[in-house]
């Protein structure tokens, strides 16, 4: 797997020793090696997890003791980790209960993995990417979404700009 896009939104937290845990994801995610091909989000989603996982971040879910729902993620340090690689709408959906999250201090920052345009088309239809969240977050969300947010891109090792 390759990063092939960053971008941040909201100030960035200074979490861990200078941004080691960032450096600690990508690394983590770089070393994953998974066709992007027709249906295999499934499997590039458990690599991911797989990869966390070995980093130190546990899975599971951030519960909401007043609320009736767990964000599905990874966390470590109050930084939570997601894998958009579903639905475009159920992203967003994400994003904004992690928002929650944040403003009541349960997390104190999002790292989004999502595939970035040319890979979510080979993955499936209306799989979220990186240029449709970053759309999303930079024009119609902006006044909402506080919370800092890594969004990174990710593409299959054959890809090609």
């Amino acid at each position: 797997m390759r990063i092939v896009a960053l971008k941040t939104f909201n100030e960035i937290p200074a979490i861990e020793t200078g941004g080691a845990l960032w450096d600690q994801v990508l690394s983590s995610l770089e070393g994953i090696k998974v066709p992007f091909i027709d249906k295999a989000a499934p499997r590039i989603k458990v690599s991911i997890k797989d990869a966390l996982i070995a980093s130190g971040f546990v899975s599971g879910a951030v519960p909401d003791p007043g609320l009736n729902w767990h964000v599905h993620c990874f966390n470590r340090a109050n930084v939570v980790v997601q894998c958009g690689f579903g639905n475009i709408a159920n992203s967003m959906y994400d994003i904004l209960k992690f928002e929650y999250l944040f403003k009541v201090n349960r997390a104190s920052a999002l790292i989004l993995v999502v595939p970035v345009s040319s890979e979510s088309r080979k993955l499936g239809s209306n799989i979220a990417s990186f240029e449709k969240i970053e759309y999303e977050l930079m024009i119609a969300y902006s006044i909402f979404i506080t919370s800092p947010i890594l969004l990174v891109g990710v593409a299959g090792e054959d890809y090609s700009l």
